[in-house]
Parts: C-alpha cells; sequence; structure tokens
C-alpha cells in the first residue's frame, strides 16, 4: 500500500506554510479539524503535523480512506498508512461508535507497542473482552486494527442477532457497542496518565459519492459521525488530562450536505477547526501559490531563483493566464507542471503551442478531480447529462455569449430526478458556483471584474455574465 523510503518525503521537504492563521495551535493540539476544498493541501498539512508530532515525541498513526490513497500517492511515498474500507464501516448502522471504536483501539495497540506486556496485563484485568483484545494484538500490526475494530462489531451484532433468535436475550446492539467504547475510553484514560503516553491518530478525509438516496445519506452520516467521534474523543482527552488527540482533515464542500450542515457539531466544527483559503491570493506573480512549485524545482536545483523561475519555467506574462485556469489550489499549479514534465521532460522553457497543449491536457486532468467532487451530489447518469450540456455550450466562453440564470435551471430541472432528494435546484445550482464549474464576471469602468467561490466571493452574482470556468471551458472546447 505504502513504500518506506530513506530520507525526508518530497511533502516535507517542499512544505509550504498554507494561509491558516492558526497552525501553530494544530501543533498544539489547540485545534483538531481542518477543512477545504479538493486540492488545497489538507493532506499535506496533516502529513507535516503528523512529523511534527514525531519530533515531539508522540506516538501516531495516520488514517487513509482507501479511495483515497491513489489520489493521494505523492504525499503517502513515506511512512506507515493504516488503510479503512469505507463500505466495511458502512455495514455497520452506528457509525458514530464504530469510529470511537477504532480510535480507542488504535490508542490502545499504540500504548501497549511502547510501554509493553506489564501495560497489557493491566489492561487485561480492567474487563473481560479487553482480554481477548490484548490477546489479538500480540500477532497483529497497527494497519490491521481497523479491520479487528469492524470485524468484532459484526460478531457482537451477529452474537446479539441470535440471542434474539433464540429468545435468550432482547438487547441494543448499540447500546452494548457503546457499553463496550465506555469500557475500552476508561481504561485508555486511566492508563495513559499513569504511564504518561503520548499519540496523535490522524484522520484522512472520508470520501463520499451520491449513488442512491439512502446510500448517500449514509455516506453523509459517516462523514458527520466521524468528524463527532474525533472532537467527542479530544474533549474527553483534554477533559481528563490525557494527551491524546485525533486531528481530522474533511472537505468543506461535503460540510454543505443537510446531514452535516443542520448537526449539532457545527459549533463544534467551527471553534475547533479552521480552513484552508487561497481565495485571497493575487492572480500575479506575487501569489503564494508559486511557493509550492517554486520549493519543488529547487529540490532538484538549490540555485534557481525566483526571477529564473517564472522566466524559464512559467514564460513570460503567462503567470496571470495561468493562474486563472486554476481554482486558488496548490494541487492545480503542480499538476500544470506534472503534465508539462510529463510531455516536453527536456523543455524548460514552453512557447504558446506547447503551452496550450499542456493546458489543455491539464484542463482534461482538473475535470477529473472535479467530476469526483460532484459525484458526492450527482450520480453518474446526472454527471453524464452534465458533461454533455458543458461540452455543448463550451463555445459560449470563446464567442462571449454568457449563460443566463434562466438556462442554467432549466437544464437541472430536466435532471432533477437524478440528484439528491434532499438537494432542490437552487442548491445544487450553488453547489456548481462552490466546485467551480461556474463564475460569474461583469464589465466595469476598471475593466473585468469577477465573481467565483475560489476568488474569495461566498455569494454568486446571478445576474452578472455567467460562464464555465476557463479551465473548464477548455476541456470540452
Amino acid at each position: 500500500m505504502a513504500l518506506l523510503r530513506r530520507g525526508i518525503p518530497m511533502f516535507e521537504r517542499a512544505f509550504v506554510p498554507p494561509p491558516m492563521q492558526n497552525l501553530d495551535r494544530f501543533k498544539q493540539h489547540e485545534k483538531f479539524l481542518i477543512y477545504g476544498q479538493k486540492g488545497t493541501g489538507k493532506s499535506a498539512v496533516l502529513r507535516h503535523l503528523e512529523a511534527h508530532s514525531v519530533k515531539a515525541g508522540y506516538r501516531t498513526d495516520y488514517i487513509i480512506f482507501k479511495d483515497n490513497v491513489s489520489e493521494e500517492s505523492d504525499l503517502f511515498e513515506s511512512g506507515i498508512l493504516s488503510p479503512v474500507s469505507e463500505q466495511d464501516v458502512l455495514k455497520i448502522r452506528h457509525y458514530l461508535h464504530i469510529m470511537k471504536r477504532m480510535l480507542l483501539l488504535k490508542f490502545l495497540y499504540l500504548m501497549i507497542a511502547e510501554k509493553g506486556e506489564r501495560v497489557a496485563g493491566e489492561l487485561d484485568a480492567a474487563a473481560p473482552f479487553l482480554g481477548k483484545v490484548m490477546e489479538w494484538f500480540k500477532n497483529s500490526t497497527l494497519s490491521d486494527v481497523s479491520s479487528y475494530a469492524i470485524r468484532t462489531a459484526f460478531d457482537l451484532a451477529s452474537s446479539v442477532k441470535k440471542d434474539e433468535q433464540e429468545g435468550l436475550r432482547s438487547i441494543d446492539f448499540g447500546k452494548l457497542l457503546k457499553g463496550q467504547n465506555d469500557t475500552l475510553l476508561k481504561s485508555l484514560v486511566a492508563q495513559a496518565k499513569k504511564e504518561s503516553f503520548k499519540a496523535v491518530i490522524f484522520v484522512d478525509e472520508i470520501h463520499f459519492s451520491f449513488k442512491d438516496n439512502e446510500s448517500y445519506r449514509q455516506d453523509a452520516m459517516l462523514v458527520r459521525d466521524c468528524i463527532a467521534a474525533a472532537l467527542n474523543l479530544n474533549e474527553t482527552f483534554i477533559r481528563n488530562g490525557v494527551t491524546c488527540f485525533v486531528q481530522v482533515a474533511v472537505r468543506s464542500e461535503f460540510l454543505e450536505h443537510p446531514v452535516i450542515a443542520q448537526a449539532e457539531i457545527q459549533n463544534q466544527i467551527h471553534s475547533f477547526g479552521e480552513p484552508i483559503d487561497w481565495s485571497s491570493e493575487k492572480y500575479d506573480e506575487k501569489s503564494r501559490l508559486w511557493g509550492f512549485v517554486l520549493a519543488r524545482v529547487k529540490l532538484e536545483d538549490s540555485r534557481v531563483t525566483s526571477r529564473q523561475f517564472f522566466d524559464n519555467y512559467v514564460g513570460n506574462g503567462r503567470a496571470t493566464s495561468l493562474l486563472e485556469h486554476t481554482w486558488s489550489k496548490p494541487r492545480d499549479l503542480i499538476r500544470f507542471f506534472n503534465v508539462a514534465k510529463r510531455r516536453y521532460p527536456k523543455k524548460t522553457n514552453l512557447d504558446k503551442a506547447d503551452f496550450d497543449s499542456v493546458i489543455k491536457e491539464y484542463s482534461i486532468e482538473a475535470w477529473r478531480e472535479l467530476r469526483t467532487a460532484l459525484s458526492s451530489f450527482l450520480n453518474e447518469s446526472a454527471l453524464l447529462r452534465l458533461e454533455e450540456f458543458l461540452g455543448e455550450n463550451a463555445h459560449r466562453n470563446y464567442n462571449h455569449t454568457p449563460f443566463k440564470k434562466e438556462d442554467l435551471v432549466d437544464f437541472l430541472m430536466g435532471v432533477k430526478s437524478e440528484f439528491d432528494n434532499n438537494l432542490d435546484v437552487g442548491l445544487v445550482l450553488g453547489l456548481l458556483y462552490i466546485l467551480g464549474v461556474l463564475q460569474m464576471r461583469s464589465e466595469m469602468a476598471g475593466g473585468t471584474i469577477f465573481n467565483a467561490y475560489h476568488r474569495a466571493n461566498l455569494q454568486p452574482k446571478w445576474d452578472w455574465e455567467i460562464y464555465m470556468h476557463p479551465a473548464v471551458a477548455k476541456r470540452f472546447s
């Protein structure tokens, strides 16, 4: 799943601090939740925090949900991952309890790995079922713990169902699972305080996609309960003076789902979380986004100056044009230069034809990522209809015939049956703006004024001229 490599990995050697006011508060474990759109650098920050925690003497684990491993491969080139199957978790309806169980068993495993058999023996004596847990730990690895947490929950559910069928007892499985979690938590807190144990578990974003109304709602509930489990455990640890913490990254667009947006955890999200947001960056050579690419270039040639970078690698006067084809995210620029390196490995300076060719391929790859984000809200049939619609209308960007809001509403009404019943046409239209498919502009005395979510405009100007994002238009032109 992941390869161990010698030395400091790329993501740490080329780390550029993101636009977060309180990165130090994450390092001091006063904040726990990072949220931002896909590609803004959440995983890079989590990996940076993990490296910092290891240096500070903490035991760590990094939980990655399987859908993310291939997408974030450059960030997981070093270190041991704990992959988790979302589909296995979703088979158990009590998401909050199963996520807590997984995290608690991870902490227990880390503590026994550090403190040894004596601690295992003391935990064994704390409760009957803990003995089986300690015995299983002896011949297992940290990455196995998630599967074990899910499997034992299945076994517990099967046992309860069998007893009910045989008329031996009637018991609430959720309450039984919660009771075991409470025992695990109580034992962990007592031993962690006694042993001065320090650990941090990092949970990378859970991806969910729209398949049908019921499974979509379940996916959203899993994201909500994963956040709730982490925040609840952190609150308990802090209250009891235990130096164990859970830090989580989640996509900000997921927080827009009604299941999460209307949940009680919203106040905690804003109190203990912080967004990564590049929207206030300038669209010129002064943008801090360039720092990500320049840092990687310097790893290959430390003599390259900022001026040389723009003259040779970006091209004279192209900084603004290139940034306009991005969504103000580090991954956008890294994607462009990866495409350029792949297509023209022996060139450092692209002529106009080469630049346009790279922009086209970059736009195709960028759409794949955007499509993945859209799949959280639209099913495959609706996505295909959307792509057909965009293909038929890409010319609008080039012959300056903007959409009207009514054009978009009419299209969405035609595919309304193919997205979640919780989402009305107005909300889906808003999501197309938030995710960056659409943007607006207006010609004023001082020049063209843009209205786009990734440019820090939270509210769309539907009465302005409506266009596709330049990279989306390029993809479908």
